[in-house]
C-alpha cells in the first residue's frame, strides 16, 4: 500500500494503488510533499483524469515524447515502441518471467519486489 515508509524521507508510491483509488492515493502523496496544505478533490480529479491512459496515449500519437524520442529518435518508427502500452496492472509482468534478468541489470531486484509484494518467498509473481 502506497503511503509513509519506514524513512520519513520516502514516500512508497504503487502504481495499482493509483489505479484503484487514485484521489485518496493523490491526497497522502500531496500532504507528504506540501504539509499542511490542502488540494480540493477537483483539482485531484483533473489530474487523475489528465494522466488516464486514454489521455496518454492520445498524447504519445499527437505530441510525441519529447524526452523519450530525443533519446530514442528511432524507437517508434523501426520498432514499433510505445511508452504508454497497454494500462494494465499487471503490464510489467509481461516484459520477462525472469527475475534474474532484471537482478543482473538492477542488482536485488528480486527481494525489493518481495518486499514490496509484488513477488513471494521464491521470486514468483504474487500481485
Amino acid at each position: 500500500q502506497s503511503g509513509h515508509a519506514d524513512n520519513p524521507y520516502v514516500f512508497l508510491l504503487k502504481y495499482e494503488d493509483l489505479h484503484e483509488d487514485p484521489v485518496p492515493t493523490l491526497h497522502d502523496l500531496y500532504a507528504w510533499l506540501v504539509p499542511g496544505k490542502r488540494i480540493s478533490d477537483h483539482k485531484l480529479q483533473a489530474v487523475v483524469d489528465s494522466a488516464s491512459f486514454d489521455a496518454m496515449r492520445q498524447s504519445e500519437l499527437h505530441d510525441g515524447m519529447p524526452v523519450f524520442d530525443a533519446n530514442y529518435p528511432d524507437a517508434h518508427t523501426q520498432r514499433g515502441f510505445r511508452l504508454v502500452r497497454e494500462g494494465k496492472l499487471d503490464g510489467w509482468r509481461h516484459c520477462t518471467n525472469d527475475s534474474a534478468l532484471f537482478d543482473a541489470k538492477l542488482p536485488n531486484f528480486a527481494s525489493a519486489m518481495h518486499s514490496l509484494g509484488y513477488y513471494d518467498a521464491d521470486h514468483h509473481h504474487h500481485l
